[in-house]
């Protein structure tokens, strides 16, 4: 009778380990809660809600205003005064992915107006902890001065006022070498087929005066967020993790249990 008890005894505490366990798990992360994102819905770690509705530290550099209607989020770029702001379309996630559908508004602008003579290349962000994966096509421009007189076999120009846009078709990406005097322009694109884009110039440049649009330039993409193995574990103890003016990780705020 006393070995059915010590049994029973050793199942409950067992379980009553397990729950805990459990409950630990689910349990939110001090630093990084979730927070309601207007059409987002709920969101949290590795995004940060400002202006915050708790006190800081951030939980990331990922830093989201949380409109309504148009969310916008905060990119870095490399040092800790450039940013670039986009519109957050959607967020969705898997076991080990975060994907992040975006619109650049500024770039919008350009290929609703024409104005390709302020395009510039896409600012990826960069970050020491995150990491990111433009899963969007690219499409390469070349931007030069219109006294330039350039001419590369199997490449293409739109005028644009004071320059001309060189582009190479989709089939014709090896040949990415051109003039060291005109910039090269990296914006996301959709896919299209080498019989097809005659037709797409023709039809914008002629009728609607908007050659970009031909080029099939899209002002949406999809970014891939990674983030650090070390700083995904810290998140799933309660702790927060940061760097030292060095760039160097530091030991992590834990929660006390």
């Amino acid at each position: 009778m006393a070995s059915v008890s010590l049994f029973v005894s050793f199942v409950l505490s067992h379980l009553v380990l397990l729950h805990s366990a459990e409950e630990e798990g689910k349990r939110e992360n001090p630093y990084c809660r979730s927070f309601q994102c207007g059409k987002l819905g709920d969101i949290s770690f590795p995004f940060t809600e400002i202006p915050p509705s708790f006190p800081p530290p951030f939980c990331s550099s990922l830093q989201v205003e949380c409109d309504e209607t148009h969310p916008m989020i905060h990119l870095p770029l490399g040092d800790p005064w450039s940013e670039r702001r986009y519109e957050v379309i959607n967020i969705s996630y898997t076991t080990t992915t975060q994907r992040i559908r975006l619109r650049d508004h500024s770039l919008l602008e350009y290929l609703e107006t024409g104005k390709c003579e302020n395009l510039d290349h896409f600012a990826f962000p960069s970050s020491p902890i995150i990491s990111f994966k433009l899963t969007t096509p690219n499409r390469t421009l070349f931007k030069c001065n219109h006294p330039l007189d350039i001419t590369f076999p199997g490449f293409k120009n739109i005028p644009c006022r004071e320059h001309n846009i060189y582009y190479y078709s989709p089939s014709n990406e090896a040949s990415q070498k051109f003039s060291p005097e005109c910039p090269t322009i990296q914006l996301p694109g959709n896919e299209i087929s080498q019989e097809d884009e005659p037709n797409l110039i023709a039809e914008f440049d002629l009728e609607l005066h908007l050659p970009l649009q031909g080029l099939n330039i899209t002002a949406e993409f999809d970014l891939e967020v990674h983030i650090l193995d070390v700083c995904s574990s810290c998140y799933i103890r309660g702790g927060l993790c940061e760097l030292d003016n060095r760039g160097k990780f530091i030991v992590p705020l834990q929660r006390k249990v």
